[in-house]
């Protein structure tokens, strides 16, 4: 892969070669001539032929240092080209993944992807180098699990964020996590998932983000299978913020850009007051300058969480998943989450996934997951009176907030 690369650059690389011959004949030849004036001519006293190997030495110390300048200067310059022309290629060729690709790689990925790239380029030695290229090599070559659709489909009127599972069934092993699944979430409409661990809720959000493809059945969105349409297309159209947030290790600023890289500084601004970030970010010694660290690590959970909502924002999709995004954040973290997820969720289909079940009071309908199965739909009334699951859920969650010494018989505890 490394030649066809080079080759594009086939003259200067050549001629860089040329240059290291050249090299390396001079280094082999100037001992020589320290040889030969030793044994021949200081030995005979021939002042005359000294003279000559002296010249000589000197001329070829001149072709030896030109041409370690040529060698240098053509060698960086074919390889910067060719590590650009690789790292070009190999961010096209991410951008070309299916969103699985980013589950599988999500921890570090841009350092994973792209430190080999970096190695290559700052080359210490030939092992070094050819270990960079492997994972570079595996990375190009690497297929995706999901593929792109051949002839990928819209609605005819455009994307509205009409959400329906068509009897779909899934699981990651061979023990199926959903079963036979049904559900129609009107464009607009805001569905709250409940059950306990392990009931499907996140599984859902996974394929309808298509994650992973459905064993049976199919997720539609707007009529169309998700499995026909393009991943550009399903990336501008769903956004998911889940409870661990990735952030960049770059700006507050850059890091909300990522929702819409062409957005102005104004744009960020406004999506940050929206999302009930900015009071913050405003108290922050250099502002949305201010960096984030690693994996966020200078900002505390509830923070990270509202610039995934501003960056959420500002990537308007017509579908929002919120996963677990109120979950092990304190009360008044919580009532700024809140507040922002009134203004998010406006105007568009969203399905959030809380234990809380203050965070259900903004849903349309609740749907009760359990063992993978639906075993319930409705309003918060409707299902504490007739459906056990919820019951237990509620009530389990009640008790919490009694031990806790919270407001306890409502839906706001």
């Amino acid at each position: 892969m490394l030649w066809a690369y080079v080759w594009a650059y086939k003259g200067r690389f050549l001629l860089a070669l040329l240059a290291m011959l050249v090299v390396t004949a001079t280094t082999l030849s100037m001992p020589y001539l320290s040889k030969v004036a030793v044994d021949v001519y200081i030995a005979q006293g021939d002042m005359c032929g000294l003279t000559m190997i002296a010249l000589l030495y000197l001329a070829l110390n001149g072709v030896y240092w030109l041409a370690i300048y040529w060698q240098n200067y053509l060698s960086t310059w074919v390889g910067q080209r060719v590590v650009y022309a690789i790292w070009r290629d190999l961010f096209a060729h991410v951008l070309r993944q299916s969103i699985a690709f980013y589950e599988q790689e999500r921890v570090g990925y841009v350092h994973r992807f792209f430190g080999p790239l970096r190695e290559l380029s700052l080359v210490y030695n030939t092992f070094q180098a050819a270990a960079s290229l492997d994972r570079i090599v595996d990375y190009m070559t690497r297929e995706a699990q999901v593929p792109e659709p051949e002839h990928p489909q819209k609605p005819a009127g455009g994307f509205q964020g009409r959400v329906t599972f068509e009897g779909v069934t899934f699981g990651y092993g061979d023990e199926p996590v959903l079963h036979d699944i049904n559900l129609d979430v009107q464009a607009g409409e805001t569905i709250a998932l409940v059950g306990p661990t392990g009931a499907g809720k996140s599984t859902l959000a996974r394929l309808l983000a298509r994650l992973h493809d459905v064993d049976q059945g199919a997720v539609r969105i707007d009529g169309v299978d998700v499995r026909q349409i393009s991943a550009g297309d399903l990336r501008r159209l769903t956004t998911l913020v889940p409870q661990d947030v990735f952030l960049f290790a770059d700006t507050i600023r850059e890091n909300i850009r990522y929702g819409d890289p062409e957005a102005s500084d104004a744009q960020i601004e406004e999506a940050a007051k929206r999302a009930q970030a900015h009071a913050f970010i405003a108290q922050l010694p250099r502002g949305y300058d201010s960096q984030t660290g690693e994996l966020g690590a200078m900002l505390s959970g509830g923070q990270k969480q509202l610039i995934a909502f501003a960056r959420a924002l500002l990537a308007d999709p017509r579908i929002l998943v919120l996963d677990e995004a109120t979950a092990n954040v304190d009360a008044y973290t919580e009532a700024q989450i809140q507040q922002a997820m009134d203004e998010i969720r406006r105007d568009r289909t969203t399905l959030i996934i809380a234990h809380r079940f203050s965070t259900l009071r903004q849903a349309d309908r609740i749907v009760v997951l359990d063992e993978g199965h639906i075993v319930g739909q409705g309003s918060h009334e409707a299902l504490i009176e007739r459906n056990p699951t919820y019951q237990q859920l509620y009530h389990r969650f009640e008790r919490r907030c009694h031990a806790g010494g919270k407001r306890k018989g409502t839906i706001k505890c």
